[in-house]
């Protein structure tokens, strides 16, 4: 699995990053502040998840998922915030956000959620 990792703060990507790598064998292939600071959008073809934070520094992680959505709707987009409110979790199912889960929540949640994601790629990479 490749996954995109989008949060503001360097030691949060890094420790994601490291998390997925070496206690589950998955891929990250970005680990960056913002979508901009990506090298172009055709490396989006390979990713199969997006973890996106809602708070960034550049714009709003929600403007970032639609923006994912509308360019590459085939990639999952889970939402990693502080913000455990309603209102946030709700806006980003709204907006097509595929999970959420709070930065206070167990790793396990994170990787289960990550897990979910992964399956439902793959299911709708066969479903035509």
């Amino acid at each position: 699995m490749h996954i995109l990792i989008i949060d503001d703060h360097e030691i949060v990507r890094d420790g994601i990053k490291t998390l997925i790598e070496q206690e589950y064998g998955w891929h990250v292939s970005y680990a960056v502040s913002s979508l901009d600071a990506l090298p172009s959008f055709a490396t989006l073809d390979d990713i199969d998840v997006a973890i996106l934070d809602i708070s960034l520094a550049q714009e709003s992680g929600f403007d970032t998922l639609v923006k994912i959505k509308k360019d590459a709707p085939f990639i999952k987009c889970l939402m990693l915030s502080m913000y455990d409110h309603v209102g946030y979790i709700s806006k980003a199912l709204e907006l097509g956000a595929d999970g959420y889960v709070t930065k206070n929540a167990a790793t396990k949640e994170l990787m289960d959620a990550l897990e979910v994601s992964r399956k439902r790629r793959e299911l709708s990479k066969h479903r035509y």
